[in-house]
């Protein structure tokens, strides 16, 4: 189930409430500061999609764009495809190889998978995945396709990008005089909220340590078999 905006918007304000700040932002639209933390979202995470493409015994260029659900839509310069199954569908599923199998082609703004040596039948499909943009929430919260386990998380960085906005504009009033008066508003409380709502962010979404200064940790060889003894892990995976 997904969040509307107003949602969102509710649990930004928590997340700010939450650390003592919220005084800052009574009047303060969150949309473009959760657009922004939506679009950093789907670079660290991004949406796959998945689409079945129906062979005709003559097609090897199909078009991404014509069956895509909206907001499913193939974009060239983002996106990216990660596989390509054909024919679709077997209990042993077979995989292109990217070139020798299969090739992207944008031309006159659309986009196209290529099939290089293979022609689909009318009883055949193809199945293609490829990444795109997690959808910006609307009043409908089934528009919104963020899971639940991250949403927090995607909350959390808006709230930090409005905090360090709101910090940056503090300390530039600060170091400047109006008839010999400061700007009374210390920023640093902004900035160290900014800074936790951004790592509750990368801990959830990037899986990072809770100590960012932890040492690598070191893996080695338990046998002779392996070749590789002196690994080094810095504690980073992707979900």
């Amino acid at each position: 189930m997904g969040r509307t905006l107003n949602q969102y918007d509710d649990r930004i304000r928590a997340r700010l409430g939450d650390l003592g700040v919220l005084q800052h932002f009574q009047n303060a639209a969150t949309s473009l500061a959760l657009e922004a933390a939506i679009n950093q979202f789907s670079n660290d995470h991004p949406r796959e999609v998945t689409q079945t493409l129906t062979g005709d015994g003559s097609t090897y260029d199909f078009d991404l764009d014509t069956d895509a659900d909206a907001g499913d839509e193939y974009i060239n310069g983002w996106s990216r495809i990660s596989l390509v199954e054909y024919p679709a569908g077997e209990r042993d599923p077979e995989y292109l190889d990217e070139y020798y199998g299969w090739r992207y082609i944008y031309t006159s703004g659309t986009n196209y998978l290529r099939l290089v040596e293979d022609t689909p039948s009318s009883a055949e499909t193809v199945q293609v995945t490829y990444t795109a943009p997690w959808p910006y929430p609307t009043d409908t919260a089934a528009d919104d396709k963020i899971p639940a386990i991250f949403a927090d998380a995607v909350s959390a960085l808006a709230a930090s990008i409005l905090a360090t906005s709101k910090a940056t504009e503090l300390a530039a009033q600060q170091s400047t005089s109006v008839l010999g008066q400061l700007s009374p508003t210390n920023p640093e409380p902004l900035y160290s909220a900014a800074s936790a709502l951004r790592k509750a962010y990368e801990t959830t979404v990037l899986g990072r340590p809770d100590d960012a200064g932890a040492p690598p940790q070191i893996g080695y060889a338990e046998s002779e078999i392996d070749v590789f003894p002196n690994a080094i892990f810095h504690g980073r995976h992707r979900g």
